[in-house]
């Protein structure tokens, strides 16, 4: 790539660099004596950043590229014609914002790769890889591989090769990263849950019940009744409350609600928006020691299919992990067996002392027994201690072409995300693990701990 490539000493591009720019790169340790190492340039403008291993040459090159002159767009077309004199490009994953371009040696020794935007079609990174490199880099320490990954230097496919080539090393990392999940799954699942916010001035009339119907209306008081022992529903104007013996009100949504396909079921996502404020408000100022829980819990009612009258409910809360969860969408699915079940879409809370941050979860849950059977992360928000927000769309990589929700992607230490940053859609896509928590199902905090 211009006079630069993979595996040569960077002593010499350092010295390039110099001479005709007047300034070097500026590097950073990343352990085990391996450097990442950047250089602003002005034609074309961009960084140039360069991966050094332990023996002093340039393991990973990564060109990105802020500039849309024509001078950059013929050079940017002659450096894929140079590419493809050495190997026929192959398509590789593309996302949202990007389509990308990929060479391979036959050896797979090398690699090298060109993004464009999908809308206007401008390069903006290039990469080059010396395989071989990374590798041993990844064995002596994978946790810098999963460092360069998480900030978009390793591609999709190089960091499967990498990762088949070191298991062992990354096998010991993925624990360490779980671990850390299921230590903030422990800490969420053992706060007590926020007391009730009481005090609601009940704003009667019909309006809302007219607008449920009937039937949910009924379905909706005898599941509260049987639920919540010594409560009653009330459902005035615009809101649903749940009212104690002593006639204080708390305002409780039982929306939203599905119903299966023979009537017989009744799903219910039951949130109390008060406490969800409480818990929500102390994770984003990082107060542990003021936390509680506002679980979002899905309740299924069976009827009597002759009175009508609510036979059995069961509940289940979505998350377990979090700190805080809204259900937003909830709707009857056949599954493969011919049962009933759930397929929930939900917003969920996670944070520690140094970090909150919000994950976008599809969710399928069975109805009998009524459980979450597995989760896909759709999208993600974080905030940290110094208030630098990042986020943005997360795509599961590899072949999930026919599952639109993600529910076939199975956690662990294979499962890779790519994640687009929409606080900067101009940086590189970046790569994480999507690894099981305690309960085996994906986790929020070890897949957010790590971005």
């Amino acid at each position: 790539m211009s006079t630069v490539r993979a595996g040569m000493p960077f002593s010499v591009a350092e010295k390039e660099a110099k001479q005709e720019m007047g300034h070097g790169f500026a590097c950073q340790a990343l352990g085990g004596r391996v450097r990442l190492c950047e250089l602003v340039t002005d034609g074309p403008i961009g960084v140039l950043k360069i991966v050094v291993d332990r023996s002093g040459r340039a393991a990973l090159i990564q060109f990105l590229v802020n500039d849309s002159s024509l001078k950059w767009l013929e050079k940017a077309r002659e450096q894929d014609a140079e590419w493809s004199l050495v190997h026929n490009s192959q398509p590789a994953q593309s996302g949202l914002l990007a389509s990308v371009k990929r060479w391979e040696t036959d050896n797979r020794r090398w690699s090298a790769q060109l993004s464009r935007h999908q809308t206007s079609n401008l390069p903006f990174e290039m990469t080059l890889t010396d395989v071989d490199r990374l590798r041993r880099i990844a064995a002596a320490n994978p946790s810098t591989l999963l460092r360069l990954a998480n900030e978009g230097m390793v591609g999709g496919a190089d960091l499967a090769a990498v990762e088949k080539y070191a298991s062992a090393a990354m096998a010991k990392v993925t624990d360490s990263l779980a671990a850390v999940g299921a230590a903030l799954a422990r800490k969420a699942s053992a706060l007590p849950h926020c007391a009730a916010v009481v005090g609601e001035q009940i704003i009667q009339g019909d309006g809302l019940r007219n607008s449920i119907g009937a039937q949910l209306a009924a379905v909706a008081e005898q599941t509260v009744a049987r639920a919540y022992p010594g409560n009653r529903l009330v459902i005035g104007e615009r809101a649903m409350y749940l009212v104690d013996s002593l006639g204080a009100a708390e305002e409780i949504a039982l929306y939203p609600n599905a119903e299966s396909s023979d009537g017989n079921l009744y799903a219910f996502a039951v949130t109390f928006p008060r406490r969800a404020a409480v818990a929500q408000a102390a994770a984003k100022a990082l107060q542990a020691s003021a936390q509680c829980r506002a679980a979002s819990e899905v309740i299924v009612v069976h009827l009597d299919p002759v009175s009508r009258a609510v036979a059995e409910l069961h509940r289940v809360d979505v998350d377990g992990e979090s700190l805080m969860s809204v259900v937003g969408s909830l709707d009857f699915e056949p599954s493969a067996a011919g049962r009933p079940a759930l397929l929930a879409t939900y917003l969920a809370t996670y944070g520690g002392p140094d970090w909150f941050g919000q994950l976008r979860w599809n969710a399928l849950i069975a109805a009998d027994p009524l459980t979450v059977l597995r989760r896909a992360p759709v999208a993600y928000g974080k905030s940290d201690a110094d208030g630098v927000i990042t986020g943005g769309p997360l795509f599961a990589d590899g072949d999930h072409g026919n599952d639109p929700y993600g529910l076939t992607l199975e956690p662990g230490p294979s499962a890779q995300m790519s994640v687009l940053n929409l606080s900067n859609p101009l940086g590189p896509v970046r790569h994480v693990l999507l690894l099981p928590g305690p309960t085996g199902l994906a986790s929020g905090g070890t897949l957010l701990s790590q971005l």
